[in-house]
């Protein structure tokens, strides 16, 4: 895996910006950030974990589409001034505002605020936080338009 990763950084070199997306997995976690540690000091790379559900039932898929979209739905609603982009930012911030820690590294858990059937509960880890990744960083980083 460091071979992987140092040949990832090679390939890279002269690359404005990095973004990782990774699965949850410690091994993964420790040569990205050995692989990246200069970009990742000097903020030209980031790394992320994501982590999906993978088992649900097709209703419980379905319901948790739906609670999202009731939920953005009387985001509307409580704020009809915003448009879908501004109320899509708030949800984020509202979610940032309440993340969990989990594990032996405190790794702080964003639960993505905007599920689809093939990733209904996804979780975003920020694993390279300086603690002032803004939200439209966040906007860009997930697409949301």
């Amino acid at each position: 895996m460091y071979g992987h990763f140092f040949f990832i950084h090679k390939l890279f070199s002269g690359v404005e910006k990095i973004r990782f997306f990774l699965d949850q997995d410690s091994g993964m976690r420790a040569t990205c950030l050995t692989a990246f540690h200069n970009e990742i000091k000097n903020r030209s790379c980031d790394a992320f974990y994501v982590r999906i559900t993978k088992d649900l039932t097709v209703d419980e898929k379905r319901r948790t589409l739906n609670d999202s979209r009731n939920y953005f739905s009387d985001q509307q609603k409580e704020h009809p001034d915003l448009s879908k982009n501004k109320i899509k930012l708030k949800i984020i911030k509202d979610r940032l505002e309440n993340m969990q820690e989990i594990g032996n590294w405190k790794d702080k858990w964003l639960l993505h605020p905007f599920p689809n059937m093939s990733e209904p509960e996804k979780a975003i880890c920020y694993l390279t936080d300086y603690g002032d990744y803004n939200v439209a960083i966040l906007n860009r980083t997930h697409n949301l338009k």
